[in-house]
This record gives structure tokens, C-alpha cells and sequence, in this order.
């Protein structure tokens, strides 16, 4: 008896535990008893019954049987209707899923065979009750933890706490941790690192002080040549500095040293320092480049590799490789060489070809003809005029004739472009003796300027037979001292000689500082 009473009591006790850890519940489960074909059903091929799925083929039909006139869903079916439960499936599925959202459960039935499309299938459907259990959440463990505080010198130390970095504040940085064994590292630029360990209880707060020794060791970089003038000096891959310079504090031991200096091969070595000690290094740097002198013509500009160095010549130091070489000149087609750079003590110089001139033409008419032609302030012939090489640009026309107002006309020339200018020139009003536009009085007295405007007579002469009959409108007529131009271009004062009769057989030509955008006058052809 005794003995009994000791097993139901250790029961209990066990039966008491397990319920403090887990609870049993009752599980209700759908599954699927049986599957198959019922030959004689026709509701899926009855046509009232009948439905098809998305390739317009006859659906199969599954006759859900549960024997409690349950209501279910199907994912993937082309249909299900309620009481009887029937669900349209297209004969290509391979499986369907049976789901009662009165028990929150669901079922995938996998056809053993392929479906047939219009056939009528039987499943029996039966809900399954289990028990399960649910493991109660074990009660949270809250580690027991402490707090450590560093004070360090110098305030900008770094603390290494295992594989963390801690934060410092003026000097202090202050940690809970969980109770334990911890190894740390503090260091600083300039300083000995300081490495330690510690045991972290939960009985009172650690306090753990840390000074660092102060590294007193110095690089000194001397310049003993313009080569190391002005490098960049690195020590352990930092930037310190440009030679000439004196670089410290530093631990004793060996650094990293790098001198590097545009267009000269670096300097790259380990160096050892010592405490109280200044080294001093004497880097040694070799020039990569060239001395080279570039020319061309004395207005073109010279690139080299897309980079503008200089206009008509320029000397300076180009890496060893190979470079690309243009002169470039406005009005002027560029022209590009290709050249290899050497690197050799003796330097190089290399002629770029000289631009070459953009032209067009231009067709000079008057009426009446035999007109004296000026373009840009040289005289060129007399209409008619054809010049078939007239530089990119613009140019100044101006055409004279005896008896006739001045013409002015400003043009601007493209690549291949041809310009036809065929103006009607004006006659001057009877009786105005002048007709060359520095005259300063027609109707009074000719000036110097005048030249022989006024035919084989003299100029005074001229004026002279002139004075007496010379009308009003005249006078207004020779008032003009520049001659007859467009509202939007002011006419320049015409050539100090006056206009020879005879033809020039080369025009002089000039190029224009800009390009017109776009040309307005016929193509050449």
C-alpha cells in the first residue's frame, strides 16, 4: 500500500511538471479517404451541368462526399459549387487542393492518374481529429551584467573591446556587459598601443585607467635635388606631407615610406625608426617624361591627346607613350599626327603639319559692270568677278564706280559654300562732281583723299567747274562721307588709294575670327 501511494504521488509530481511546460490540444485535420470514377454520373457532360476550362475543353467533375453537407473551397479548380459540393477541374491538372474554412484546414490530392475531360469522379472526404501538443515559452533569462569604465589618456585613444570598437568621449568610455572574462586593446596616432584583460562581475563596477606612452621617433624627407621638390610623401599608406618635410611622432620599428611625384616613377620602401631618433631619408625619384617641343603654324593651336598645350610652338615634359597631335586653327581644317614619345635625356621636337585652309567661292556682279571690287580693303578686279578660293569667314565687299553711290556688304563664308552677290549700283545726282566717299564737300573743296575720283581733271579742278551749278539735292548727295550700307552693318571708310581700273589676278583673303552658323547663300559646285 505504502508503496503505492509513493507511485501515484511521483506521478503526479511528473504529470504537475509536464503540464508546466507544454498543453494538449485536439487538432482537426481534413483527409482524403478514397478517389474514383463514377461511370454513371453524367454531370460533367450533361449540358446543364456541364462547364469547360480555359482551352474550351470539357472540365472533369469532382463530387466532394463528406456525409455532413459541408461547404469547401479548391485552389486551382475552374469552379466549385455549394450543396452538392461539385468541383470543375480541367483534365490537364495534376492535383487539387480540398480546403474547409470551418476547421481551418486544407488538403492537396495528388491524381494517381491522368483526369478525363467530361468524366464525373467520387471523393470521400473525412475530418480527422489529433491531438497535438503546445510547448509553453520557456521564461526569459535576464544575464547578469555590470558596468566598466575606461579612462584614457590621450582622449582621442581608441578602445578595442574582442572584435568591437568602443566609443570614447573626452577620455571616458563607459560599457554594461555581461559578466565575464573580456581581453582590450587601446591605441592612439603617435602613442604605444596598451593591451589588457579583465573579469567583469555583477558585485560592483570596474573602473580600469589606461596611459599611453608617447612614440617619439621622426622621419626627416630632404630635397637634394629639384626632382624631390614638391613630392608627396606617404608613411604606412597616410598622407604626412610634401617634400622637403620633417614627419613625426612615430612608434620604433619599421613604416611604410612612399614618394610620388607627377611624371616621375615612384619611391617605395620599408624604413626603420627609432625612439628619439630622426631619420633621414634621401629618396631618389627617376623622370618618366620627355623634354619635347612641339610647332606648327604661328597661329594654330597645338592639342596633344585632346589637351591644349600652347599656340605655334611649345616645350615641356609629356610622359613616355604614345600621343595624338593636332593643330588646330579657326577657319582651317585641323590636321592630326600620331607619334610615339621616347624616354630619352636628349628630348624630342615634332613638326604638326600646318592647318589647312577652308574655302569657298564668290561670283561678283554689277550693273553697270566694270566696277572696281575691294574685299577686306584689297582691290581684286572689276565686275564681273569670280574668285574661286575666298577663305572661311566673314569679308567686307565693297564696289566703286564712277558716278555711281558706293556699294558696302558684308559676307560670311563656309567650307564649299558659293556666294553670288549681283547688286544694282546708284547713280549719284547731276552735278555732284565727287563720288568717292572720303570726300569731305563735294561742292566745295576736294580734299587729298579724293585721289582721281573725278575722272582725268584734277580733283580741285573738278570741284571747281562743279561749284557754280551744283544743286541742293547734290549737295545732300555729297554731304556723305561713308558710303550707302545696311541697316544692321556699319560700311568702314573706303581704301586711302582710290580704285585702279585694271583686274588683280590672286584676291588677298583674310579668315574670320568666328564661323557662321548657317550658311545662306547656294552650295559651290
Amino acid at each position: 500500500m505504502k508503496k503505492f501511494v509513493m507511485f501515484a504521488m511521483v506521478l503526479a509530481a511528473l504529470l504537475g511538471a509536464s503540464s508546466a511546460y507544454a498543453e494538449v490540444v485536439e487538432v482537426k485535420k481534413l483527409e482524403v479517404k478514397d478517389f474514383r470514377l463514377d461511370p454513371k454520373d453524367h454531370t460533367a457532360c450533361r449540358k446543364a451541368t456541364a462547364k469547360r476550362d480555359a482551352n474550351g475543353k470539357k472540365c472533369a467533375v469532382i463530387k466532394v462526399n463528406d456525409g455532413a453537407k459541408a461547404s469547401y473551397q479548391s485552389a486551382g479548380a475552374t469552379e466549385v459549387t455549394a450543396q452538392p459540393n461539385l468541383i470543375y477541374v480541367s483534365a490537364k491538372e495534376e492535383s487539387v487542393v480540398i480546403s474547409d474554412s470551418t476547421i481551418n484546414s486544407s488538403v492537396e490530392y495528388k491524381f494517381a492518374t491522368p483526369l478525363k475531360a467530361g468524366k464525373t469522379y467520387v471523393m470521400d472526404v473525412e475530418v480527422v481529429v489529433e491531438n497535438d501538443t503546445i510547448p509553453d515559452v520557456a521564461p526569459v533569462v535576464v544575464p547578469e551584467q555590470q558596468f566598466v569604465l575606461f579612462t584614457v589618456t590621450p582622449e582621442q585613444a581608441i578602445i578595442e573591446l574582442g572584435t568591437e570598437v568602443i566609443k570614447v568621449r573626452g577620455g571616458e568610455a563607459q560599457e554594461l556587459l555581461n559578466v565575464g572574462d573580456y581581453k582590450y586593446k587601446v591605441s592612439a596616432k603617435g602613442f604605444y598601443p596598451e593591451e589588457g584583460e579583465f573579469t567583469l562581475t555583477d558585485t560592483a563596477k570596474l573602473e580600469i585607467p589606461v596611459t599611453l606612452r608617447e612614440a617619439n621617433g621622426w622621419i626627416k624627407v630632404i630635397d637634394k635635388d629639384e626632382e624631390i621638390t614638391g613630392a608627396a610623401v606617404y608613411v604606412d599608406d597616410e598622407f604626412v606631407g610634401n617634400a622637403p618635410l620633417v614627419y613625426g611622432k612615430l612608434t620604433s620599428g619599421e613604416h611604410k615610406l612612399l614618394v610620388a611625384k607627377e611624371q616621375y616613377s615612384n619611391a617605395i620602401g620599408t624604413v626603420t625608426v627609432a625612439d628619439n631618433d630622426t631619420l633621414i631619408v634621401c629618396p631618389c625619384l627617376r623622370p618618366n617624361f620627355s623634354a619635347v617641343t612641339l610647332k606648327t603654324a604661328p597661329n594654330a593651336e597645338i592639342w596633344a591627346n585632346g589637351e591644349w598645350k600652347g599656340t605655334g610652338t611649345w616645350t615641356g615634359k609629356l610622359l613616355a607613350g604614345v600621343y595624338n597631335f593636332e593643330a588646330r586653327e579657326q577657319g582651317y581644317t585641323s590636321q592630326v599626327i600620331t607619334e610615339e614619345i621616347p624616354l630619352t635625356p636628349e628630348g624630342v621636337e615634332i613638326t604638326i603639319p600646318d592647318p589647312q585652309p577652308i574655302y569657298g567661292n564668290l561670283v561678283i556682279k554689277s550693273f553697270p559692270a566694270k566696277a572696281c571690287v575691294f574685299i577686306d580693303g584689297e582691290k581684286v578686279g572689276q565686275t564681273p568677278v569670280y574668285l574661286p578660293q575666298v577663305k572661311w569667314g566673314e569679308h567686307k565687299v565693297q564696289i566703286f564706280k564712277k558716278g555711281y553711290k558706293p556699294y558696302c556688304e558684308t559676307v560670311m563664308m563656309s567650307e564649299s559654300m558659293r556666294i553670288v552677290l549681283e547688286p544694282e549700283l546708284v547713280a549719284l545726282p547731276e552735278g555732284c562732281c565727287c563720288d568717292c566717299c572720303t570726300c569731305e564737300d563735294c561742292c566745295g573743296q576736294c580734299t587729298e583723299k579724293c585721289g582721281d575720283c573725278c575722272g582725268e581733271a584734277k580733283p580741285a579742278e573738278c570741284c571747281e567747274q562743279a561749284k557754280p551749278e551744283c544743286p541742293e539735292e547734290a549737295k545732300e548727295c555729297c554731304s556723305e562721307t561713308k558710303p550707302e550700307c545696311s541697316e544692321e552693318e556699319t560700311c568702314p571708310e573706303c581704301p586711302a588709294e582710290a580704285p585702279a581700273e585694271e583686274p588683280v589676278e590672286a584676291p588677298a583673303e583674310t579668315p574670320a575670327e568666328e564661323p557662321a552658323e548657317t550658311p545662306t547663300d547656294t552650295p559651290a559646285e
